[in-house]
């Protein structure tokens, strides 16, 4: 959230709009956090975090938040935090907007098992 605060900080308004969904509404939206953007706008942010120089290497996505991502491409952010430093407060972050699939090829690594 703070990242993205920090994006944010010449509007006041658009600060107030911040809900990060992941803890309101829970896990399963396919994104964490939501904001009206310029022109009340809805936004939906993904965040990744990991403490992997390589991002790429690391992050996982699920399927709901590809899907979402496929379903609100013009309304749809993924943050991905790398470098992640906790105890001296420093990170990377690489913002891609659009559809996952738009910005990255996908790998599937899991499996659902089914009850035969």
């Amino acid at each position: 959230m703070d990242i993205l605060r920090a994006n944010l900080a010449g509007s006041s308004e658009l600060l107030k709009k911040l809900e990060h969904t992941s803890i309101v509404k829970g896990d399963g939206t396919g994104y964490d956090i939501y904001y009206k953007g310029i022109g009340n706008v809805d936004r939906y942010v993904e965040v990744k975090t990991t403490t992997g120089a390589n991002p790429l290497a690391s992050i996982v996505m699920t399927e709901n938040e590809v899907s979402f991502s496929r379903e609100n491409p013009d309304n749809y952010e993924l943050y991905m935090i790398y470098n992640l430093n906790v105890k001296a407060k420093t990170y990377e972050v690489i913002v891609k907007k659009g559809s996952v699939e738009e910005n990255f090829g996908l790998l599937s690594k899991s499996y659902s098992l089914l009850k035969k």
